[in-house]
Order: structure tokens, then sequence, then C-alpha cells
């Protein structure tokens, strides 16, 4: 075979390796640019609506509920229908229910479509870090971190677009048509490029044993991660629900001013995840949590293998997924199950 050809065969390959990586990162973009499209208007809905802060607390609270309950679904749907399939029916789902948030008329309207539009936020939430393990695993790759910048790059994008819209007078419905149309051309063609699964049920001497896998939610390391997680996706949900109310309403901010309030949060996001390949690249991921001190460890550090808690696999970033249940991620390396601590993807 002559030297062209060879050149010609490996970028070819190059190209099919670059191409599930590509559709995975259009879709994590996708879901942060509708995500935060919505927070500007949030203040004009209120309004709307007459509700005061007690009761737009109550719905948007429809919008994590249907999350977490849909969080918990995708991890039976994702082992039987594979990440994939499952990206490509969430993100329809997502895109076409986002507008109706727009269109309701009373406070249990509201919570309702939040509610189901939470729920495919959930799932292609699942989905999406479900297949971007096994564009990981494929490609021998550090990319968990870059991807979730890639998020937060989508949710500056709609933070921003969302606040222009509120100041150029466009309401949420066509804007969020507008968006959903855009995401469904175009992270939903690439969805066909995503890695297939390994669709299966573990064999007997790869089932983890139900005292170990009762062990794992609970060990300390795990409760560790969950405060952390927990304390992050509380300060970025208040960011995002209030932000833009707090700015328009105390401090009287006007025109496209209050939607830039999340929008310099999703900066903040985009910087920090995006140094996170290159921190992984140079450190151990079971020393994120260290910060040393005069050679030593310090004593407020925290050590996460202190709490014998590993990363599912080898350099992957700490802190960007959690188990959602007990049933283990389809996308996992094969070296990990039967291992003391399964989990699958959670959240962006």
């Amino acid at each position: 075979m002559s030297s062209r050809a060879l050149v010609i065969q490996h970028r070819a390959r190059s190209a099919r390796s670059r191409s599930p990586r590509i559709a995975v990162t259009a879709v994590f973009v996708a879901h942060g640019l509708l995500f935060a499209s919505w927070t500007a208007h949030i203040p004009h809905i209120m309004r709307h609506l007459g509700l005061t802060d007690g009761t737009l607390g109550i719905a948007l609270l429809g919008a994590p509920v249907g999350s977490v309950a849909a969080m918990l679904l995708a991890s039976y749907l994702i082992p039987k229908l594979g990440s994939r399939r499952v990206v490509q029916l969430a993100l329809v789902g997502y895109c076409g229910t986002g507008p109706l948030v727009g269109l309701t008329g009373s406070l249990a309207a509201l919570f309702g479509v939040l509610c189901i539009w939470g729920a495919f936020q959930g799932t292609l939430d699942v989905a999406m870090n479900t297949q971007a393990i096994a564009v990981e695993r494929a490609g021998r790759r550090v990319l968990m971190s870059g991807l979730h910048g890639s998020w937060s790059i989508g949710s500056f994008a709609g933070a921003g677009i969302g606040a222009l819209a509120v100041g150029a007078g466009l309401s949420l419905t066509p804007q969020l048509l507008i968006l959903g149309t855009i995401a469904l051309f175009g992270a939903g063609l690439l969805t066909s490029r995503m890695l297939p699964d390994a669709i299966g049920h573990p064999g007997a001497d790869e089932r983890p044993k139900t005292d170990t896998l009762s062990a794992s939610r609970w060990s300390g390391g795990m409760i560790l991660l969950g405060a952390i997680a927990f304390a992050g996706m509380l300060c970025e949900g208040a960011s995002a629900d209030w932000a833009s109310v707090y700015l328009s309403g105390p401090l009287h901010a006007t025109g496209a001013v209050p939607g830039l309030g999340y929008a310099a949060f999703a900066l903040a996001m985009v910087t920090v995840r995006l140094s996170g390949n290159r921190l992984l690249r140079r450190f151990r991921p079971s020393r994120c949590g260290t910060a040393p001190r005069h050679g030593r460890r310090d004593r407020v550090g925290l050590r996460l293998d202190r709490f014998r808690m590993r990363p599912a696999i080898d350099r992957s970033p700490c802190v960007t997924r959690l188990p959602v249940s007990g049933t283990r991620s389809p996308a996992l390396p094969d070296r990990v199950r039967g291992r003391r601590h399964p989990s699958v993807p959670c959240i962006a």
C-alpha cells in the first residue's frame, strides 16, 4: 500500500474517531443553551401570572422534581435502550416541550409544564453523560471536564441570547421554538454518530454483591461527593432561578440587564471547567481535593482516597458524576464491573 493511501486511511480513521466526540459535545451545548435561555424571562412570567416570590418558588420547584424523577427512570432505560437512543428521544422531548412554558396561564400549569420539561432535561442529562463515558473510554482521553465546559458555554450563550431577546421584546415561546429547532437540526442529526452501548445483562461473575453495593452508596467518599455536588447545584440553581428576579426587583434593572446575572455565573463556570482537563493531566484525580502545604497534606485538605473512594474511570474528573441508582451504566469499563463502587453518571 502506498504512503498516500496510508495517509488517507489514517485521516479517515481519525475523522471517524472524532465524530462521536463532536456529537456528544453538540448535545452538551444544546442542553445548556436551552436551559439557560429561559432564565432571563422568569421576571416576565412572574408578572404575567401575578406570582409572588413564594408562589414563584413553588412553580420553579417543578423542574427539579421532574428532573430527579426522570434521572432515576433513565438509569433503568439506558441499559435496555442504550444511551444513544435515550439521548435522541430525550432531546426531541426537551426541545418540543420547552416552548410550552411560555404558554402557561396559571401556577398549576407552570408547575406541570416545568415538571415535564425538567423530566426530559434530567433524562437527557444522564444519557449524554453515559455516552460521554463511552466516548472517553473509546478514545482513551480525558474529555469529561471539557464536555461539561461545553455545557457551560451553551449556558453562557443561552443566557446571553435570553437577555438580548428580553431587551428586544421577544417572548419566551418563539425564542425557545427557534433555539429548539436549531438544537434538533444541529445536535439531533449528529446523534446518529454516537457510539452504541454494549446492551446486556452482566454475568454471574460480574454482578456486584448486594452488601458491597449498599456500602458503596453510603461510603464516606460518596457522602462527601454528594455534599459537594449538592452545594454546587444549590448555588447554580439559585443563580439561574433568582438572579434575574433580584436584578429586576430590588435593584430595579430593566431591559436586558436582569438576564446578564446568570450569564456572568455561566462565564465563571466556563473558565473553571475548561481548565479541568489540563489539571487532570497534571494531577492525579484522587488528589483533586487535596490542599498541600509545606510538602505535607493540609489538615483541612480533603483526600478522597482516604474514604476508599475511587473514580469510575482512571483519570476521570472529580465531582462530575454521582450514582443515580444501584443500576450500573452500560458504558462503564469492563474492569470496573464487579468492583466496590459501581456508578452511573449524573448531571452536568
